[in-house]
């Protein structure tokens, strides 16, 4: 996929390389990719609602910042996925300002008519409760636990503390609104319990989750069973090979 790519970079090919690339847990063939096709990527709306969302998530399983950072850069627009990231990214830094502020911009520019039990205004509420999620000697320890119940919203940023802050598998369960939820909570929580069969990941892959969603179940999956590569990475980007729009841009900036 990645050699009919490089055939013409204008193809949309690339957020299939670097799915199938991140479906076989080839990280070092999608690194490698995802630097040199960078040019490529001109529309960051477009890259935030998409490959800006997976490749973040990737940089997050791999504890990459530099990788967090291209998705970032790349994705600088505004997007509501685009402050999505920044606040992902304050989460793992644990930097509770900052994710007030990311959600906030959201309110500010998305959800103005939302109401106030809208999915922004929900985390908002729940930011004064962070320090007693964080502490489980904390009077208020289980109402944090309990906040965001079956809610669907912010489960990936709600996985980022529970890795950060160690909460025990029973407390995690509950953090995620237990058991019986959707599939991704099923599979955050088998993996937990260091049991995620292919079945689960490929039933997330094939169902209308979210494709960072499906892009983590992935990762937490190969982080579990470690694949081993059948070949070293082999550099398969012919030398030359650029896009139309590309070489468009850079005539125009040559004259």
């Amino acid at each position: 996929m990645e050699k009919l790519y490089w055939q013409n970079p204008d193809s949309d090919l690339e957020e299939r390389v670097i799915v199938y690339y991140i479906e076989a847990g080839a990280y070092k063939s999608l690194r490698r990719f995802y630097s040199e096709a960078r040019p490529n990527f001109l529309d960051p709306v477009r890259f935030s609602n998409g490959l800006g969302l997976q490749l973040f998530v990737v940089g997050y399983y791999l504890d990459d910042p530099k990788l967090r950072e291209q998705a970032m850069e790349d994705s600088s627009s505004a997007s509501y996925m685009d402050m999505m990231i920044h606040l992902w990214e304050a989460a793992i830094k644990d930097k509770p300002k900052e994710i007030e502020k990311w959600a906030n911009e959201i309110i500010e520019r998305y959800e103005q008519d939302k109401g106030a039990n809208s999915t922004a205004r929900r985390l908002l509420k729940f930011l004064p409760l962070l320090p007693a999620l964080r502490d489980p000697k904390h009077a208020s320890h289980r109402e944090a636990l309990e906040y965001f119940g079956k809610d669907s919203g912010w489960t990936i940023l709600r996985f980022i503390w529970i890795e950060k802050f160690k909460l025990p598998t029973s407390d995690a369960i509950v953090f995620l609104g237990g058991r019986e939820n959707s599939l991704l909570d099923q599979l955050l929580i088998a993996y937990m319990e260091k049991d995620v069969p292919l079945k689960s990941v490929q039933q997330l892959a094939y169902s209308n989750a979210r494709t960072e969603q499906k892009v983590l179940g992935w990762c937490l999956y190969h982080k579990l069973h470690p694949v081993s590569p059948l070949q070293e990475d082999t550099d398969l980007k012919p030398p030359g090979a650029t896009s139309i729009r590309q070489a468009a841009l850079e005539r125009v900036k040559g004259k």
